[in-house]
C-alpha cells in the first residue's frame, strides 16, 4: 500500500526528463521548433572539439548565395523535410512510450511541447576538402557573448573549397550533401554519436565495394543510400542497383555473406531495395525509423532481425531484397554458387 508522500514509480522514472522540459519552458534553455534550413558559419572548436558556430546574416553575400542554394535545390529541401519527418516520428514514439507507462495527457503534453524538432543545421567549413558532418552537437553562439550548446544535435559541414562545391556539377553537390544528412538521420534516431555502430575503421579510406566492417558498412551504407535517393544520382562509381558490390573488385568472385555485410555498397543496395514503392514493405520509412531509433543496430544482420523482431509481415520481403543483394549468400555458401552457375547460364 502506498503511503500519502510516496512518488509514483511513473513519476521516478521519468522526473528527469519532465525537468529538463519544463527548462525548456522556462527559457532557461532555447529550442528552436522551426522545421527549415540553418546555415552556420564555424568560428572555431571547442576543447573537446565539438564545433562553435554562429549564425549566418544575411549581410554577407556568399553565405547568402550558399543558404539560397540549399534552399531552392529540391533534393536537398526533400532530403531535409524527411529529417523533419524522422525527428516527429520519433518525438511521436516517444510520447506513446509516456503515455504506455502511465503519464497522464498534461505531463504527456509538456514532453511534447518542449521536444525541440530541430533544422537541418548547415555550417560553412572554409579549410575541409571534403564535406562532412557531426553526430554529438556542436555550441552556438550569437555573437554578443549568448551562448547555446546543442547536444546531438547534428551539423553538415559545407567545405566550401571543396572539388564538390566548387564543380558546376549540382547534382554531385546535392549528392554530397544529402549523403551528410543521412549521418545526420541516423545520429538523431541513434541518440547520439556514443550509440551508433562500432568500428575499426572510422576515419579510414572506405568505398562503396570495400570490404571494412558491419559497423561501418552499416553507417555508411545508409548514407550511400541517402545520397543517390535523394539527389537521383547513382553514378558515383556504381549504381547502387547494379549488384557488382557483392563481388570482390580484384578477383571478381562472389563474396562471402559476412563480407558483403561488410559492404557499404551492398548494404545501401539493401535499402535502395526496400524503399522501393514495389518492395511489397508498407510504410519502410517509418518502420526503418524505429528499428534505429529501439534497437540500435551495430550491423546490417543485427537490422535484419531486428526488423523482423518487429515486423514478422514483412519476412517474405526482407527474405527477397536480402537474397536478391547477396546473392543467396545469405542461406549459405553453396546456395550463392549454384544461383551464380544459374544466372551465368551454367
Amino acid at each position: 500500500m502506498r503511503r500519502k508522500h510516496d512518488i509514483p514509480l511513473r513519476m521516478v522514472i521519468f522526473l528527469p526528463l519532465i525537468i529538463v522540459c519544463l527548462l525548456f519552458q522556462s527559457g532557461l534553455y532555447a529550442a528552436r521548433a522551426d522545421s527549415g534550413i540553418v546555415l552556420l558559419i564555424e568560428t572555431g572548436v571547442t576543447d573537446d572539439g565539438r564545433p562553435i558556430c554562429r549564425e549566418a546574416s544575411s549581410d554577407n553575400p556568399g553565405a547568402q548565395e550558399l543558404l539560397n542554394y540549399l534552399e531552392s535545390d529540391p533534393r536537398i529541401r526533400k532530403a531535409a523535410e524527411a529529417y523533419t519527418r524522422m525527428q516527429i516520428e520519433k518525438r511521436d514514439r516517444l510520447l506513446e512510450e509516456l503515455r504506455a507507462a502511465g503519464l497522464s495527457e498534461e505531463e504527456v503534453a509538456i514532453v511534447k511541447d518542449n521536444t525541440p524538432i530541430h533544422p537541418s543545421y548547415f555550417a560553412i567549413d572554409r579549410t575541409g576538402q571534403v564535406n562532412s558532418s557531426s553526430i554529438r552537437g556542436f555550441d552556438l553562439t550569437d555573437g554578443s557573448g549568448g551562448h547555446k550548446t546543442m547536444d546531438n544535435v547534428s551539423l553538415v559541414h559545407v567545405a566550401v573549397n571543396s572539388p564538390t562545391m566548387l564543380s558546376k556539377n549540382l547534382t554531385d553537390r546535392s549528392r554530397s550533401l544529402t549523403h551528410e544528412l543521412g549521418h545526420c538521420m541516423m545520429g538523431t534516431l541513434y541518440d547520439g554519436e556514443e550509440n551508433f555502430p562500432k568500428s575499426n575503421f572510422l576515419g579510414k579510406p572506405h568505398w562503396r565495394g570495400k570490404v571494412t566492417d558491419p559497423g561501418l558498412a552499416l553507417i555508411e551504407g545508409w548514407a550511400e543510400f541517402i545520397g543517390p535517393y535523394f539527389s537521383g544520382d547513382q553514378s558515383k562509381i556504381i549504381p547502387i542497383d547494379a549488384g557488382d558490390y557483392s563481388f570482390n573488385e580484384d578477383t571478381g568472385d562472389l563474396k562471402s555473406y559476412d563480407e558483403m555485410i561488410a559492404t557499404e555498397g551492398v548494404v545501401a543496395s539493401i535499402f535502395w531495395d526496400m524503399m522501393k514503392s514495389d518492395s511489397g514493405i508498407s510504410d519502410p520509412w517509418k518502420k526503418v525509423g524505429l528499428v534505429f531509433q529501439k534497437h540500435r543496430p551495430g550491423s546490417m544482420a543485427d537490422f535484419e532481425r531486428s526488423f523482423l523482431a518487429e515486423y514478422p509481415d514483412d519476412a517474405r520481403a526482407v527474405f527477397d531484397i536480402m537474397s536478391r543483394n547477396t546473392f543467396m549468400a545469405n542461406i549459405s555458401s553453396e546456395a550463392a554458387a549454384r544461383y551464380r552457375d544459374f544466372m551465368e547460364g551454367r
